[in-house]
């Protein structure tokens, strides 16, 4: 049992020598050896595991899953021959055996693998029509299923992994996770109206009881709290006496959901003291209560150190009250607990990339993608790391698993290109057209735009708008196809009047789409349309406050003009929510410094931006702010530095001239 226990934490080297400690006290006790077979399978020693196959065989030769074992590990150690020999006496024992029918799809999911692994990439051909007769023949077998779809997955069938899943679900009687499975391919794909449907349908089912807890967590992942809360409330109908765990969860849910009154009386029913100071901790950080968030989360530390939940509220304390170096160090703190916390390691990405260093984020999205290797999130944020750091490197086997993985082969060509972008645009064309991508399908949006972008860099403006046509006359339904039509007519300096008419259908298709109405403001700016802009900028950011670029838009048209209060009420909306902008950071410090206000502390707001790769802007108001503050000498490092990125800046030189005369030059 301990060993068993050890192996899901997962701590496999200790759960081997508890599982070896048992085997030399009792050889002769199988139950053992087969508890360290799926530990040495855990750790790869194949050699170990069919050892212990070949003692259980010797004591029960009828065994026949332990005859299809010993095949795997035979394959696994690149041994075909005697595979197949074992595949082929499994089948003569089993003949004779009462569970013939239950194993037939075992052999029939051998018969794929084998004959796939001993022909390699030659016979993939012949080892997916096996896997298709297997599916036909045995459509609700957990163990066909689940290896057909790796299998079907792994080679480019996406479409037909799907359907296979789907038959599967749909099979009346069937198993409910085959349902739950698909629910979840369908959340990854973005079908989320039709995963909730299968979600919904399969907590009615016969052990539709299991279903509630991935419901829960599916409507977590989508921070939709009321919809996690109410399933949550459903589950809890259902257990005879909820558990310290479910009640912790249900508190949770309630404060997450902001309904502040019930969970307080929720908390009440939660007997852990650690608990009760982590959720209140988290309630007060909602209610905008820091000081008195951090008091209780301390207490939760104290009980247990090792919490990564309680470190990660720390964390998000520590950065209501604007101490960004110790929410960093709770964060990391929080990551290095639990490698799986994706909350965390969203919140690091924002620091480091703001910060332009890639350690250790990248270890750690890397450890997240090696634990977690079937969620995108991870292998997506690689990527964007590689390509925010310009490393390719970084990137390599998170392209490669990426687009393994159900419906991202075209969002791994998309970040691909974005990346070989960057040192050639021409070479990331090339790749777009040697994916044989179909540019006009609608799962396509994301390369298309980039193919676009890339075109447009190359000055290939004609080839641009006439794949945006063709992508128009194919899914005209589609506002996304229309925005990046739109981009190409701008690249290509086409009238304002002909972008804007692309944009408004786009915005008709879907009213409230962020980079639609950014643009549409971009367009009125340029046409000298101030008050159209910065309404088209405000409805962006009403519709998606996670986005930076509406806001910031709206502050630099504001900030030309006579708009003192009104920019800087807008830039402390801005930094409430992107705490890591540079941009914003540096200007609050400078106008700070130009008002004369708080110099101390317009220093270390502009050092911050400097820090948040805020650049030349950044590095000139730190500048500025040395010599308001008197020392000339400081001044001249980081004003030349901005000049140096930015020299046909007159504003920046001629500070520079002031710390040199100041400084007796």
């Amino acid at each position: 049992h301990r060993a068993a226990r050890l192996v899901q934490v997962p701590l496999a080297e200790e759960a081997q020598a508890v599982a070896n400690e048992l085997v030399e006290r009792s050889p002769e006790l199988l139950e053992a050896r087969m508890l360290r077979i799926g530990i040495n399978k855990k750790l790869s020693d194949h050699e170990a595991a069919l050892e212990d196959l070949e003692f259980i065989l010797s004591h029960r030769p009828e065994d026949t899953r332990a005859h299809l074992q010993r095949a795997e590990m035979l394959l696994l150690l690149d041994r075909p021959d005697e595979a197949e020999e074992a595949v082929d006496f499994a089948e003569q024992v089993l003949a004779d055996s009462m569970d013939a029918e239950g194993s037939l799809g075992r052999f029939c999911a051998f018969d794929a693998t084998l004959i796939f692994e001993r022909g390699g990439g030659e016979q993939v051909e012949q080892a997916m029509k096996i896997w298709q007769r297997c599916l036909e023949e045995y459509p609700a077998n957990p163990l066909v299923v689940s290896k057909a779809i790796n299998f079907l997955d792994a080679h480019g069938e996406r479409d037909a992994a799907t359907q296979a899943l789907r038959n599967a679900a749909d099979i009346p009687g069937s198993p409910v996770s085959f349902r739950v499975g698909f629910a979840q391919r369908l959340a990854a794909l973005g079908e989320h109206e039709e995963a909730e449907k299968y979600f919904t349908e399969a907590t009615s089912q016969p052990g539709g009881t299991a279903v509630w807890v991935p419901l829960i967590e599916y409507y977590g992942n989508r921070h939709d709290w009321p919809k996690a809360l109410k399933a949550m409330e459903t589950y809890l109908d259902t257990l005879p006496q909820p558990g310290d765990r479910e009640r912790v969860h249900y508190a949770d849910l309630l404060i997450r959901a902001e309904e502040f009154n019930a969970a307080e009386k929720a908390i009440l029913q939660v007997e852990k003291p650690e608990f009760v100071s982590l959720l209140t901790g988290r309630m007060l950080l909602l209610q905008k209560k820091p000081k008195e968030a951090l008091v209780h989360l301390q207490d939760g530390i104290r009980l247990w150190p090792d919490n990564a939940v309680a470190r990660q509220l720390a964390g998000e304390a520590a950065e209501q009250l604007g101490d960004y170096r110790t929410a960093l160090d709770a964060y990391i703190n929080s990551a290095r607990i639990d490698s799986q916390n994706w909350e965390v390691i969203e919140w690091l990405a924002k620091y480091f990339e703001a910060a332009g260093q890639t350690q250790p984020l990248a270890q750690l999205v890397q450890r997240y993608a090696d634990l977690k290797p079937r969620d995108p999130r991870g292998h997506q944020l690689m990527i964007e790391i590689a390509t925010w750091s310009n490393r390719p490197g970084l990137a390599v086997s998170s392209l490669v698993a990426l687009a393994k993985l159900p419906g991202m082969a075209e969002q791994a060509i998309a970040l691909q290109a974005r990346l070989v972008a960057l040192e050639n645009p021409k070479r990331a064309v090339k790749l777009v057209n040697d994916s044989k991508i179909d540019l006009t399908a609608p799962r396509s949006l994301a390369v298309l735009s980039e193919h676009v972008t890339n075109l447009a860099a190359l000055n290939r403006h004609e080839e641009a708008i006439s794949i945006t046509r063709a992508a128009i006359n194919t899914n005209e339904s589609a506002s996304g196809v229309h925005e990046v039509h739109a981009s190409a007519l701008a690249a290509a300096g086409m009238p304002s009047d002909e972008i804007r008419q692309s944009l408004n259908r786009a915005l008709e298709l879907e009213p409230g789409r962020a980079s639609v109405l950014t643009a549409h403001g971009d367009l009125s700016a340029a046409t000298g349309e101030t008050e159209e802009a910065i309404e088209y900028y405000d409805r962006a950011t009403a519709s998606a406050p996670n986005v930076s670029l509406p806001a910031w838009s709206a502050i630099r048209l504001l900030d030309d003009g006579n708009n003192s209060k009104e920019v800087d009420r807008r830039l402390a909306l801005l930094l409430e929510v992107h705490w890591n902008h540079a941009g914003a950071t540096s200007l609050v410090a400078r106008r700070m410094a130009l008002n004369g206000e708080n110099l101390e502390e317009a220093q270390r707001l502009a050092r911050r931006a400097v820090k948040f790769s805020g650049g030349a802007d950044a590095l000139a108001t730190l500048g500025v702010i040395h010599l308001e503050l008197g020392d000339p000498k400081a001044a001249i490092g980081p004003l030349q530095e901005s000049l140096s990125l930015r020299p046909d800046s007159p504003s920046t030189r001629y500070q520079f001239g002031r710390a040199l005369a100041q400084s007796g030059d």
